[in-house]
């Protein structure tokens, strides 16, 4: 059974994946990576701080991303134990990827300390903390959805639009990576490693993404509208149009400022946001029917429906 006490702990797990996504982007953006020089030891010979090292604030922020991270994998596993614990075998299996992938990420970065911030290293590193986010929302999203089979709530098409809208997301948060590797944020702040790539033309090409991304999350709102799908799918259309909304607000103000910090750190938080938001609402298109709620539409029903609608009413027979 999932209890209320078992969703919290799926929240906190959501808000702690989503909370390093922001903790890692301070470290890369007050040029604190090299803060510890080494991994998994900050220093040689010691996996704390010592006194003698150099680098100063740039230490207490790159350790304290570290303790945080170990705060991240402790939650991933209390999720497991949660979800445990609620008998649900979904449940159990969808903890797992959180856990996983929260020790795989604590691997790649140790790698990307190693290989002194080098801009690939950096890029996984963030795209793994993207689908660990997606991975903690589906998680807590199901805990809160009847633990049945999944069934289509929309039609087909719409569906593939989703699929659409999920692949045009990762290939904005791929291009906005590069663009981020290619920029002045791009590592150490004494000797960043970039790539070398035009940040103009970088720049434009996660813009024309991102644009696109936005025009698929106009379709997706109107087609929800149009066709018989599910409230709740509708309200969270809106919700990611408003996530997209923000993000491409933040994300043209920091060009135009000139990349200031803060802003950047806004714009890697509102991406978190917009992962959320965009696996809402893929969950919300195809999940468990309510006992008493909205049930999966079935095309043929959908056009013999839409039909009846537009078909002129009977005039009742003359009588004789």
């Amino acid at each position: 059974m999932v209890t209320p006490g078992i969703r919290r702990i799926f929240l906190l797990n959501l808000f702690m994946q989503v909370l390093i996504v922001l903790s890692g982007g301070i470290v890369r953006l007050t040029g604190s990576g090299l803060g510890c020089t080494t991994a998994p030891q900050c220093v040689p010979g010691s996996i704390i701080p010592v006194a003698d090292q150099h680098q100063g604030l740039a230490t207490v922020i790159e350790f304290s991303n570290r303790i945080l991270s170990v705060g991240v994998g402790i939650v991933a596993l209390l999720a497991v134990i949660a979800a445990w614990r609620s008998g649900s075998k979904r449940l159990l299996q969808l903890s797992g990827i959180p856990l996983v992938f929260t020790l795989a990420q604590g691997v790649l970065g140790g790698a990307t300390v190693n290989s002194e911030l080098h801009p690939t290293h950096v890029m996984a590193h963030f795209l793994l903390s993207a689908i660990l986010v997606a991975a903690s929302a589906v998680l807590f999203l199901r805990s809160v959805q009847p633990d049945e089979p999944r069934e289509l709530q929309v039609r087909p098409e719409i569906w593939w639009l989703g699929i659409g809208m999920t692949v045009t997301l990762a290939g904005v948060l791929f291009a906005g990576t590069v663009t981020t590797g290619t920029g002045p944020h791009a590592g150490d702040a004494k000797d960043p490693v970039r790539f070398g790539f035009d940040l103009q033309f970088v720049t434009h090409i996660h813009a024309e993404i991102g644009i696109a991304f936005a025009m698929l999350v106009i379709a997706m709102l109107i087609a929800l509208r149009l066709t018989d799908a599910p409230p709740l799918a509708r309200e969270m259309s809106w919700w990611l149009l408003g996530a997209v909304t923000l993000q491409a607000t933040i994300g043209y103000l920091q060009v135009f400022a000139g990349l200031p910090i803060i802003m950047v750190a806004l714009h890697m938080l509102t991406a978190s946001l917009l992962i959320v938001a965009m696996s809402f609402l893929m969950c919300q298109l195809r999940r468990a029917p309510e006992t008493s709620g909205h049930r999966p539409v079935n095309p043929q029903q959908s056009r013999d429906s839409s039909s009846r609608r537009s078909a002129p009413p009977e005039q009742p027979a003359l009588l004789e």
